[in-house]
């Protein structure tokens, strides 16, 4: 999952009546925008935003592996 994609799911369950999400710069939190009337909403929205890191969010991902990674890994299983 992606940071974006993270944040996005986030949002969507604190602020249901929002429109949309904008993330300006990802290491300029001032420029992350929700796109809702409601202050309750802009407020979750910017608690969400405060406490988010995006290094430690992808440090916590498993990482993807390569076409061939995951190939070797078949062929050892199949040998075992």
């Amino acid at each position: 999952m992606t940071p974006l994609v993270h944040l996005d799911q986030q949002i969507k369950q604190a602020c249901p009546k929002a429109t949309g999400v904008s993330i300006g710069r990802w290491h300029d939190k001032q420029t992350w925008r929700v796109f809702s009337d409601d202050p309750n909403e802009q407020a979750a929205a910017r608690a969400i935003f405060d406490a988010f890191d995006k290094d430690a969010f992808e440090a916590s991902q498993v990482p993807i592996k390569t076409l061939e990674e995951r190939v070797s890994a078949i062929e050892q299983r199949l040998r075992a």
